[in-house]
């Protein structure tokens, strides 16, 4: 899984998706992360995903837009 992924805005719009995930242990002999993945059903109806979003300055060299958001829809 990539590190972080940078979300662009494409003429149809744009979608977020994402894989909600546990660390699990790794096999014998291997130091890889291993992660396992959860269905929606799996996580508590309150529990949601917090978003930090950094909008680029309107400006070179102005100042940057730094948002949260809290998703509670769920697909």
């Amino acid at each position: 899984m990539p590190e972080y992924r940078v979300l662009r805005r494409g003429e149809a719009g744009c979608d977020l998706a994402f894989y909600i995930i546990v660390p699990g242990r790794s096999p014998r002999g291997t130091e890889e992360p291993l992660f396992n993945r959860l269905a929606t059903t799996e996580v508590p109806a309150g529990a949601h995903l917090e978003v930090a979003i950094t909008y680029p300055a309107k400006t070179a060299g102005g100042t940057l837009l730094r948002r949260k958001y809290l998703l509670k829809q769920r697909c």
